[in-house]
């Protein structure tokens, strides 16, 4: 989702941002953390390189690190306009293999 937007190795990480979020699923989950990440863009006008991600059950706490856009430095293709319950899946195909997918909307700038 980050690619996207902007290449995440041109982020520096400048600036942390704590995010916290919970569903009642593995896939809500996903759901929620994508938006709540699009969220914290759009309000902090801010892009992001990095996550540091811990979850317990169906709960999620994360450390977003990125810095404030600039329009210089970043080439923004695109805006996030959010996750979508389309094509949402969570799965453990083998052991220790983990697919995780959902439509995600953006709108082009």
């Amino acid at each position: 989702m980050m690619a996207a937007v902007t290449d995440p190795a041109a982020v520096k990480h400048e600036e942390t941002v704590e995010i916290e979020c919970a569903a009642p699923s593995a896939e809500l989950l996903l759901v929620n953390w994508l938006n709540a990440v699009a969220f914290e863009m759009a309000a902090r006008s801010m892009v992001f390189g990095a996550f540091n991600v811990d979850t317990d059950g169906f709960q999620l706490r994360a450390t977003a690190i990125g810095e404030r856009v600039s329009k210089e430095r970043h080439a923004l293709n695109v805006e996030i306009k959010g996750a979508t319950l389309r094509e949402l899946a969570v799965a453990e195909d083998r052991p220790g293999e983990w697919r995780v997918q959902c439509t995600v909307e953006f709108a082009r700038l």
